[in-house]
Formats: C-alpha cells, structure tokens, sequence
C-alpha cells in the first residue's frame, strides 16, 4: 500500500471512531501505552476524567481519577485496578492490545481486563466523559467497563446490579478494601454492613427491604434509585442540599461506613447532597471499632475505640482493629468451679455500654450482684450485661461484636467481665462514675465490693461442696468407669439410655452411618423444649472407639462456636456408648456438593460455607484454651443446618495440644485423600497446618463440586489443585459449575487454596491468615506450582473411609 493510501486509510479509520464513540470523546487505539513515570494517563475529552497510573502509597496504581476542575492538582480516586495487590514500581508499563488492558511487571504480566472471553479481537477504548472506561471489540461492541466492575463509587448513570457490592477504601489515600460494604441482596434486601460478615440483620447498621427489582441507579440528578421496574417514587437517599447547578454527581461507600452522594457545582466545589445513616454518631456504625472493643463518640465526628477490661488492642497504631486477651483463659477443669474462679478471676464493672452479639443465656435475676456472681461460677462465660428495669442478665462467650457506650435516652446498663486475677489487678475501682464522666474518660472500670463478693463466694462454697458429694454417686453410676472429672468439666449433660431409646422411637430412623455406628434421628421431649437431635450410637467400643468417645467428650465438651456442631449430651450404659449432637437437617457438606439429585448450592452459599469452616478451624486452632488439631477436615464431617450455617463435626480424631505449644508427637490420622504429607510418616511432628491442607482440598471441592482426585482426566489433570494452577494461568477455560460465579473470587479462593497445600508447613497460612484472605482483608500473592503426594490419592478402589452423617 502507497504511502498516501496508507494515510486514507488512517483517516477513514479515526472518523469513524469518531462517529462511534462520539465527538467528545478520546479514542485509544491497541499498541496504545502507559508507564507510571512517562505518559501516565489517557484523558477524556472534557478533561474531567483520567485512566491511568496515579501515586499511592510507596508506589503506582492504575485507576480513574476524577478532576473537578480540569487541569487542577485537586482530584479523587472514582475507581481502582486490583485494588487489594501491592502498590507497583516506577518501571511499570499499561498496555492496550488485543488482549486487553496488560500490565507489565517485574514479577510477570497481569491482565486488567480479566473478565473479557476474547471471543473476538478488540480494536480500541475510550475515556467517557461519565467517567466510565469502555474497551470496544472489532464488531464496536463493549467487550469491557469500568461501570460493570465498581469499587467504593457509583457515578451518575451507572447502574448497580442485585448481588453487587461496593466496598468501602481503607482510606482517602489508600484504595485497598477497607471495613464496610454496601450491598443489594439476592433477597431485595438493600443493607450496609461490616465485610466479611453473614447477610444477617445482626450484622446491619441500615436495611431496606424491596420486591421485584433487580438493582440500584443513580440517576443524572443525582437520586439512587430502584432499578427494573418503573418506579417514579422519592429517592432512596434523602437529599441534603439542592442539586441545581450540579454538574457532576457520584456515590461513594466511604472509610467511615457511610454512604454519600456528592455533587460538584461548574466551579468544581464538591459537597455531600445526601448520607446513609442519617445519624452522624458514628458509634451506631458497626465495625467502627472491632472485636472486644466499645465505641465513644466524642462529639465532634470522631470517636474513640477502647479495650473492654481484661483486653488489649491488637494494634496500637491502629485502634479500630480491636482488641485481644491480655490474660490466659484457663481450661474448666483447670479452675473446677468457683473456689478456681478465686484463684485465677476478678470480675471488672462497666456502666452504661452495650454490644450486639446474641447472649448463650438469659435470665431474670434479683440484683447486678447475682448476675455478676452467675457468669463468676459460669465456666463459658466471659462477661454478663445486666438490665436494671428488666432484672435480666445476658451471659456472653467471647469475642464480643460492636460494643458502644450508651446514650443518655438509653436504658441504663452494667457490664461484668471475667478478668485474670494478676493481670487486672491494678485496674480495679469500686468508685461508681456518671454517664456524662464515661463519655470524657472512656472507660473507668469498676468492681463489686469486695467484701460483699468475699462473703458470697464463701457461702457459695460450702454449697457447691456438699452439692458435689451429693452429685458424685449420680456421676459414678451414669458414667461408670468414665474419669469424674472428665463429667464434671463438661457442658453436655447424661442421658440414660431409656431417654434415648424414647426420644428416637426405638432408633427408628436412621439417617447416616460410618465406620464407629449408626446416627438416627431424635426428638427431645416437650419438657426439654422438642428440640431434634441427631443420636449417634456407637457400635464394638473398645480400644479405638471408646478411645474416640471420650475424646468427642473432651473436645466438644470444652468449645463453643457457631461454627462447631454442638454436642448436647452422651450416654454410657453397660455396653450402650452414645453421642448425641444438635440436628443438621441439610445433611453433609459432601452430600450438598456431591449428589447429583440435589441442585448444587449457589456461589453466594459457597462462599459462606467456606467462610463458616475457616471460622470453625480458625477458632480451634486459636480461639480455645489449647489449640486443638482436628484431624479429619473433609465435606463429610462439615454439617450444614437449616439456616445454611455450615458446622464442623466428629473432633473424635482431635489432638490437644499442650498450653503454649504449636506441635506434637502423635500417631497419623484422618482420611486418605485429605490428609497432608506429614502424616506419612509415623508419629512425626505435626502442627494444626495439618487441617490447613485438608481445608485447602475442601475449599477446592466447594468450589468446583468436584472430587478432589479425580477418575477421569480434567483438562489434562487428575486432581483440582494441578486444573485450578492451570486455571489461574489462564491456560484452561473449563467452565466452573454454577450460573452465578463471580470469577474474580473464584479465583482469589483458589489461590487461597493452592496456599493451604503447600508441601511446607512453615509456607503455608494460618487458618487466621486464611479468614483473613477469604474476607478480602489480606492480599493473596499468587501461589507456587502445587506440588502433590500422590500417595495420598484416595482411589476409587479404595475409597475413604466417610463417616457420613446428618448429626
């Protein structure tokens, strides 16, 4: 082609983009290129709007940037390219090409575009000036925005879909995900919320509840409204200043939980047109102060996070963080009652707080003395709230979610917390202290006096002495050869098996069987509030299995979770040993995912379930007195209830570790198939990373409702860590199961996954560590090539030994 055709061409080529992408617009061709410290942005044509490299932190990330007035050094970020990975180098490089928008690092290429099916070749882009970015194929199709793939903003036209989220920035200067989400719910439910927590009203500082429409705009004026119906009423955000003369309009899930809507005038001045809550307390947002912590307004719009007594923050520097025991929690057979509780707690007093958490027990009670001396004697209690005008006490187990003091319209309250003896011993005062002082101070924590608790403790004694002898034949028949002790410590109370024998219609129906008996289906009487049980009746108990039994005795009976299946009492009659749980009426985990009957759970239920083992494991590991290896983690000992809360099951295969160590010296356990490589050698070292590589195999079957090993070739590979690299690579393009994947967190839980079956214990992530990754709180680096034990492969010749239940 001659040179003068070659610029006719060129020519035709630009009107035409032209007339595509409209006369105000900028048209970015392929082989177009950004560097952090050369051409850093492509402008829209108003000059409003920048795509492109902008300085955050220690480094570079790739955003849009919003100016209000062009040309101006004042700007705000509207939008965020992996907004949670490490700030880039100097020498980063942006590409536009046929793949998409690429990324050139160091440490490899990453692609920007990711959700783009490259079905065909694109041709160019566009900076509009709404502030969307537009990647356009060769058809002049939008093959990718900004607009489907939000962060913490919303501009004006664009559109927010049912089962969205915006998620709040840490901060102004740091983009990375913070600590609130705004969210339309599957159910209709419009709600902000705390990330990382269930889509419950328990966790939900502002909700409202709509039918029959299928998500959020925010209008060219400014209002959000309801989407996919015709609906002409208010708007769902009531204004606080007029929109005339508005120029530009965008909504922001900001740093501090709130939801606004700005407006900027044509002389670029920004102000907030509306706000959600409506309220400027901040302490009425949840998640402004973190686990065992309270919020203090000020007054002025800031508050202060403070420590309940007995706790210390997690991170000084950063206060919203939380808070953790600054004292050791002592096992229930440690302390032994109250004449224990002397010896290791005090009880610390606060006035007029409160918190959101549901109490594990309440009562009516004739004074905040008794109530203070009930969660004293009460091994799982870690503080009381009592209510003067009702007389209740609400016991509470740890941690304790979305402490706040009180306002002056409130109902009074007084807090109890059981402290460590030693530790809180200079932080105690019997002087009371006003409202109006609490709020100057913070927090000033006070006790019951002394001589008063002395002389109940002392009466209490001889009672709960004399009660104990009394109680001590009773445990010796019901139990027989089983260490009184063991009885005494334990939360779950005796049946005889007459009452289990009733209660299961003559163990008529059966609902799972494993390798140690048969589980049936139970009902507890009316007196005991018929509450369904599941009963698990142990069959040849001697050596192994009776070792099994009182092992779930000693597990179970000393941990509390929302996330572990509760053991409700036991059995053992002659040669009658039996467990009994709460009911999972869902079943398994393994059933949910691997029974073809059923339809599978939906992505939405995926990530909770997987959110709700890590939990689980999470608090095993840390949250108890000792840390406690499990030993079995896979999708048949993961039980799911009615209300889609996964619990982990079956701690008969549990270690107990000693106080203040992270390993042991025990003999292999769990199942072939799940079971990480340092069980392959006999009584070898093993720590609680053991269950982080059962969980990584469990993670990848939630995910991809596939077995992990699996019978028939997958893409090359015979197993879902190799697929799941390959995936990650992008050199596989099989389709995960399930409608309504959200690609980029399958692919944040894979690497997560891949994590977890690193081959050394030291590489892999604590189940803290992976909570943390799972609620998108830590970054995930991309993993190494997983490197397997095939002889952990558990063959379908030989298939694991699945203690399958419904208990």
């Amino acid at each position: 082609m001659e040179p003068a055709e070659k610029a006719s061409a060129a020519l035709v080529l630009i009107a035409s983009l032209i007339g595509l992408v409209g006369a105000d617009d900028n048209a970015i061709g392929t082989g177009s290129i950004l560097s952090a410290t050369g051409n850093t942005a492509w402008l829209s044509s108003s000059g409003k709007f920048a795509f492109g490299f902008y300085k955050e932190g220690s480094g570079f990330a790739v955003g849009i940037k919003f100016f209000p007035i062009p040309n101006s050094h004042y700007s705000t970020v509207i939008w965020t390219a992996d907004r949670d990975h490490q700030p880039l180098s100097a020498n980063a490089n942006l590409t536009f090409g046929n793949e998409g928008l690429v990324l050139h690092l160091d440490e490899g290429d990453r692609i920007i575009t990711d959700s783009y099916d490259g079905s065909l070749q694109l041709a160019f882009a566009s900076m509009k000036n709404s502030g969307n970015f537009i990647v356009y194929d060769s058809e002049y199709n939008i093959a990718w925005k900004t607009f489907d793939n939000p962060t913490d903003t919303l501009m004006a036209g664009q559109k927010f879909p049912i089962g969205h989220n915006l998620i709040s920035s840490v901060s102004e200067n740091n983009q990375s995900s913070g600590r609130f989400r705004f969210t339309m719910q599957r159910d209709g439910n419009i709600v902000l919320s705390p990330v990382n927590t269930p889509d419950t009203e328990t966790h939900a500082y502002w909700a409202l509840k709509t039918i029959g429409y299928n998500g959020l705009v925010l209008d060219d004026d400014g209002s959000l409204r309801l989407a996919g119906l015709n609906f002409s009423g208010q708007p769902l955000i009531p204004r606080l200043n007029s929109s005339q003369g508005v120029s530009v309009h965008f909504l922001r899930m900001e740093a501090d939980g709130y939801l606004r809507i700005y407006s900027t005038n044509q002389s670029g001045l920004m102000m907030v047109s509306a706000q959600i809550p409506a309220d400027n307390n901040k302490c009425f947002i949840k998640g402004a102060c973190g686990l065992n912590s309270y919020c203090n307004s000020t007054g002025n719009g800031y508050v202060n996070c403070l420590c309940f007594p007995g706790y210390v923050y997690i991170d000084r520097s950063r206060v919203f963080v939380g808070c953790e025991r600054n004292f050791t929690r002592w096992s229930c057979e440690a302390v032994n009652g109250s004449t224990g509780n002397r010896a290791f707690y005090k009880i610390s007093t606060l006035h007029n707080i409160t918190w959101s958490d549901d109490s594990y027990n309440i009562s009516t009670v004739k004074s905040d003395h008794e109530c203070s001396d009930a969660c004293f004697r009460d091994c799982d209690c870690y503080a009381a709230l009592f209510l003067p005008s009702t007389k209740l006490c609400n016991k509470q187990r740890y941690p304790f979610q979305y402490g706040r003091v009180l306002l002056d319209q409130d109902e009074p309250t007084v807090a109890f917390f059981k402290v460590g003896l030693a530790e809180q011993e200079n932080q105690l005062s019997v002087k009371p202290v006003s409202r109006e002082n609490l709020r100057m101070l913070g927090t000033v924590p006070l006790v019951l006096p002394l001589l008063l608790t002395a002389t109940f403790a002392i009466v209490l004694d001889f009672l709960i002495f004399f009660l104990c002898r009394y109680r001590m034949g009773t445990y010796r028949r019901l139990c027989e050869s089983m260490e009184t002790g063991l009885a005494k410590a334990m939360a779950p109370r005796s049946f005889s098996y007459k009452q289990l024998k009733d209660a299961t219609d003559g163990y008529k129906e059966e609902i799972g069987e494993g390798i140690y008996g048969k589980v049936y289906r139970g009902l507890l009487p009316p007196c005991d509030a018929g509450t369904p049980i599941a009963v698990k009746k142990l069959k040849n108990v001697r050596g192994k299995v009776e070792e099994k039994f009182r092992n779930e005795l000693k597990s179970i009976g000393r941990v509390h979770h929302r996330n572990l299946v509760r053991l409700l009492g036991f059995c053992h009659e002659g040669s009658d040993w039996i467990l009994v749980y709460e009911y999972m009426n869902r079943g398994s985990l393994a059933d949910l995912i691997f029974q073809s009957h059923e339809a599978p759970p939906s992505w939405k239920q995926r990530v909770s379930i997987a959110m709700d083992v890590a939990r689980g494991l999470y608090y095993l590991h840390e949250g108890c007195d000792v840390a406690i290896i499990h030993g079995d983690i896979k999708p048949e000992n993961v039980l799911i209830g009615d209300d889609g809360i996964a619990k982990i099951g079956d701690l008969g295969l549990a270690k107990h570790l000693q106080p203040g160590n992270h390993i042991t010296y025990t003999r292999p356990r769990g199942t072939p198939g799940y079971k990480a490589p340092e069980w392959a050698k006999p009584c070898d070292w093993v720590s609680p990373k053991v269950d982080v590589v059962s969980f990584g195999i469990l993670l990848l079957e939630l995910l991809c409702l596939k077995k992990f090993w699996h019978l028939q070739e997958l893409d090359g590979e015979f197993n879902l860590a190799s697929w799941a690299y390959k995936y990650l690579k992008g050199e596989t393009k099989w389709q995960v199961p399930g409608g309504d994947v959200d690609a980029e967190e399958l692919q944040e839980m894979m690497k997560v996954a891949l994590w977890c079956l690193h081959g050394s214990p030291e590489k892999r992530p604590s189940m803290y560590d992976v909570v943390m990754m799972l609620g998108r709180k830590k970054i995930v680096e991309f993993p190494p090539v997983p490197l397997l034990d095939w002889n952990n492969r558990a063959d379908s010749d030989q298939p694991p030994m699945a203690d399958v239940e419904r208990g």
